[in-house]
């Protein structure tokens, strides 16, 4: 398993937490060979040949919704705070993995006096939470942005 080394201990191995996001993200593509790069499903052709069966959006979601919340809650379960803590604090750095449709009303809706709010990973899951909890159950009205 390629990323067995980063998932084995207890805690996230202290190069992957430091220093640039990019080899980061870069650990967790995947680019598609072989039968991959031809077929999507045994037996469905691609239109095209694909260039990754994960590109850096699907890495992204990858860390922000498993890879960095393991780490940082078995780094807790270790007692070991300082490593929790480079965790979050990644999760944290993490870019927006790319658009929602689904989003796009509240996104078009935050906005401050200078602009759009900039969205990252992290305020994209926030929207999300609202989205799921609020927006699907009609909860326009006792929403915190009504």
């Amino acid at each position: 398993m390629r990323h067995r080394s980063l998932l084995g201990g207890g805690a996230a191995p202290e190069e992957a937490l430091e220093g640039s996001l990019r080899p980061l993200i870069e650990a967790w593509t995947v680019a598609a060979s072989g039968y991959w790069r031809c077929w999507l499903a045994p037996g469905l052709p691609a239109g095209r040949p694909a260039g990754a069966l994960i590109g850096r959006s699907r890495a992204i979601e990858l860390l922000a919704n498993a890879v960095l919340p393991w780490w940082a809650a078995r780094a807790e379960e270790a007692r070991d705070e300082e490593s929790a803590a480079r965790a979050r604090t990644r999760f944290a750095q993490l870019p927006r993995p790319g658009p929602y449709g689904a989003l796009a009303f509240l996104e078009a809706n935050l906005r401050s006096e200078e602009g759009p709010l900039p969205l990252d990973a992290r305020r994209q899951q926030g929207l999300l939470a609202l989205y799921k909890g609020e927006c699907t159950q009609g909860g326009c009205g006792r929403c915190p942005l009504s």
